[in-house]
């Protein structure tokens, strides 16, 4: 047992280790300041014991570093809700990275004006990518409130619109093939007469505009109340595409995960973990066992 572990003891403080900053890990900053001020009690008795006071972090920047861990909080809390690899997180982006600025401007810091700045330019003209924008749209948790520019949402809206009417007039015409193909002539007789106002009816309703339905549809979705953040949009969908049939197949177009090495890389730790120096003698096939117990514990 080390001195750390023996005063972390002593102090009833958790027997924690403490972490360090690696530029290959996202929030690693954030994680080693946090631990660092759970521990801090623990590492100032333990550095004096060994009279290494030369390596002390004075007091008075405890309260910086309070703040900084206030201000990386945030993007802690955002880079989990992005690493996901079982729900939607693509219509995440634009209303994330809205709250991130804000909760960034909040704060009279250097930091926060340093971290704003980037911000602004990484995620310059972020609303007007048609992936990103159609997704949040179509997600019912956010719609035109996750955009921060209306004109923005506005256009994305359009598109959609666009793209369902091309999507009517493409089945129209490849409908309108497949009839003409199989029609056959039947004999005229008195009974046709009975049914003609009916098909002119039916006739009449087909020749409704593709884009005045596109419009009404997308309309329509955008003036339904919005869900619930912690729903599930993808079963929202599923409960209501026969209520919107054009716009379904969008939303499972766009609706999707972000691609991510971060559930790959978490198992490649797991399995670090796993085939440690006193346990190198497993076989293949138990450790594939036991990273699979593990996922799925």
């Amino acid at each position: 047992m080390d001195k750390l572990t023996v005063m972390q003891s002593r102090l009833n403080i958790p027997q924690h280790k403490l972490i360090q900053d690696v530029e290959t890990r996202w929030n690693s900053v954030f994680y080693m300041l946090e631990r660092y001020l759970e521990q801090e009690e623990a590492i100032r008795t333990t550095l004096c014991m060994m009279d290494r006071n030369d390596l002390l972090i004075p007091t008075e920047k405890n309260s910086e570093l309070s703040e900084m861990v206030d201000i990386l909080r945030p993007f802690e809390a955002v880079t989990r809700e992005m690493s996901a690899d079982k729900y939607v997180s693509s219509s995440k982006i634009i209303p994330l990275a809205k709250g991130l600025q804000r909760c960034s401007s909040n704060s009279n810091n250097k930091i926060s004006e340093a971290l704003c700045s980037q911000m602004s330019g990484r995620f310059l003209n972020m609303e007007a990518n048609v992936l990103i924008a159609s997704a949040t749209l179509l997600d019912p948790r956010f719609k035109k409130i996750g955009f921060s520019d209306q004109r923005a949402a506005d256009q994305i809206a359009r598109h959609l619109t666009a793209e369902i009417t091309q999507m009517m007039r493409s089945r129209e015409a490849t409908s309108q093939t497949t009839a003409t193909a199989t029609t056959y002539e039947v004999a005229q007789d008195t009974a046709d007469s009975v049914w003609r106002f009916f098909d002119e009816q039916v006739s009449s309703q087909s020749n409704i505009h593709p884009g005045v339905t596109a419009f009404s549809e997308v309309d329509k979705y955008l003036k339904t109340p919005v869900l619930q953040r912690t729903e599930d949009p993808l079963n929202w969908w599923k409960e209501n595409s026969q209520v919107f049939p054009q716009l379904a197949p969008l939303a499972r177009k766009y609706l999707s995960l972000l691609a991510t090495s971060v559930p790959s890389e978490r198992l490649f730790s797991k399995a670090g973990e796993l085939v440690s120096l006193k346990r190198n003698r497993l076989k293949p096939k138990n450790v594939n066992m036991f990273l699979f117990l593990n996922k799925y514990h």
